[in-house]
């Protein structure tokens, strides 16, 4: 483009020379050098136009390549741009890596450690089981044991009712002799004696009421079992707290379904109180 120029410039000088011998030939010739001349200024013009394009297209042609060395520019930057996106990503990968390599090492030491974790369970398993074992054979033992124990205490549940059922029987005859030992002393006639009705079975029951004869006086009892438990009148009850402490008797004179009230017979003795939930059993003795 500086050559072409250049090329312009030297054809420049070369028509200012030309038109400098046809000045000086201008006064010899002066149509002959304004025809020349004319027709210099002539290419002179058609030279500064052809030059103007030239400069035109040159201006052109540089304005295109200065857009596309900014659009290269642009294209650069958006590369570098990149460039630091992949060198960020990059980085953020290799984080990644990392950490997950990290991580597979944990893993493989918690790995490692349930291995021996579970190796530990299992010799504490057998052990486990060997103790659970033991104490099944103790347990077994135990029940054994208790069961002769049960045996044990069932038979003598027995003979303690049997030496309640002793001792009471014994309270009743005391009670009768001295009562008969009173009316010795007191020379009066005993009542005659009658026979009370005896059950087929046990029957235990529990006072209910404690009351009064408005008439004569007496203690007059009730108790929770009736004719559906096998109770008649004229029955006679041995009253008793706890165990083996003897009350009184108590001779029934009216039964209901579910209740019995019967009088009580101290057996001539005073002082005796008896309270509701006492109990009072007859057996067919």
């Amino acid at each position: 483009m500086h050559a072409f120029t250049k090329i312009l410039l030297g054809l420049a000088c070369l028509l200012a020379v030309g038109l400098a011998t046809l000045t000086v030939a201008y006064s010899a010739n002066y149509h002959t050098v304004t025809n020349a001349n004319n027709d210099l200024r002539t290419q002179l013009t058609s030279a500064q136009s052809s030059s103007s394009i030239a400069t035109a297209e040159q201006s052109k042609v540089m304005q295109d390549k200065i857009n596309e060395i900014n659009t290269l520019r642009d294209q650069l930057g958006d590369t570098k741009e990149n460039a630091r996106q992949y060198q960020s990503e990059n980085a953020n990968l290799r984080a990644q890596v990392a950490k997950l390599e990290s991580d597979v090492s944990s893993s493989d030491a918690r790995a490692n450690s349930l291995i021996e974790g579970g190796k530990t369970a299992t010799r504490i398993a057998d052990g486990l089981r060997e103790e659970v074992s033991r104490l099944w054979d103790e347990k077994l033992d135990l029940q054994r044991q208790a069961l002769e124990l049960q045996d044990r205490i069932n038979e003598v549940e027995s003979q303690y009712d049997v030496a309640s059922q002793t001792i009471r029987a014994l309270q009743e005859q005391l009670a009768e002799l001295r009562n008969q030992q009173g009316i010795v002393t007191t020379g009066t006639t005993p009542p005659p004696t009658t026979v009370s009705p005896l059950p087929t079975r046990m029957i235990e029951s529990r006072i209910t009421e404690v009351g009064r004869d408005p008439g004569t006086g007496e203690m007059l009892l009730k108790i929770d079992v009736g004719r559906n438990d096998g109770v008649v009148e004229g029955m006679v009850f041995t009253v008793f707290r706890g165990s083996d402490q003897f009350l009184c008797k108590l001779k029934i004179e009216r039964t209901d379904l579910q209740f019995s009230i019967g009088r009580a017979d101290m057996l001539g003795r005073t002082g005796i109180e008896v309270r509701p939930n006492d109990r009072a059993m007859i057996s067919p003795r």
